[in-house]
C-alpha cells in the first residue's frame, strides 16, 4: 500500500537539464513530505481519532532522486491487518495482538475502564481511506507543484 509521485522529463531540454533536474528534485522532496503529512493528518484526527501509535508511526516516505523517473513514495510499513482494514474496510472481525508490549491497553466501554489483554478479536470496520484521501488531495497539487518548479527555472 503506497502512494507514488514521479516525474519524467524529456532529454531534449539538455541545455537546462541540471537546473530542471534540481528544481524537480527539490519539488519532488517537498511534495513527498506534503503527502506524508496529509496521511499523518488523516491518522491523527482528520479521518481517524487522534493517533500516535503503531499505525501513525508506520507512515513513511522515501525519495529516489537518481532514478529515471525520479520517484517519491509514501507508504505504510509494516502493513498490518489494522492498516489494511482502516484503509479499505472489512466486514469480518480480525485478531489483533500487541506488537511492542506484552499486553494491549485500551478503554473498554463494556467494562467502563482501561483493560489489558494478550489479544482480542476486533470487529470489522468501515473504510476510512486515510491513504486514498491523501492521494486525492495530491492529484491537483502534484502537477501544479511541478509546473511551478519548471516556471521558476524557465523564468530565470
Amino acid at each position: 500500500m503506497s502512494l507514488d509521485i514521479d516525474f519524467e522529463y524529456s532529454s531534449n531540454l539538455d541545455g537546462m537539464e541540471d537546473a530542471i533536474k534540481n528544481a524537480i528534485a527539490k519539488k519532488l522532496v517537498e511534495l513527498t513530505e506534503l503527502c506524508l503529512t496529509k496521511v499523518q493528518e488523516n491518522l491523527s484526527g482528520k479521518i481517524l481519532n487522534k493517533g500516535n501509535g503503531q499505525l501513525y508511526n508506520s507512515a513513511k516516505k522515501v525519495t529516489y532522486l537518481d532514478a529515471a523517473p525520479m520517484v517519491g513514495e509514501v507508504f505504510i510499513d509494516p502493513i498490518t491487518p489494522k492498516a489494511i482494514t482502516l484503509e479499505k474496510g472489512r466486514d469480518a472481525p480480525y485478531w489483533i495482538a500487541p506488537v511492542k508490549a506484552q499486553f494491549l491497553r485500551f478503554f473498554s466501554k463494556n467494562a467502563g475502564k482501561i483493560v489489558y489483554s494478550k489479544g482480542l478479536m476486533h470487529p470489522g470496520s468501515v473504510a476510512f481511506g486515510y491513504m486514498e484521501d491523501a492521494y486525492e488531495q495530491m492529484l491537483t497539487l502534484v502537477p501544479e507543484g511541478f509546473e511551478m518548479a519548471l516556471a521558476e527555472v524557465l523564468n530565470k
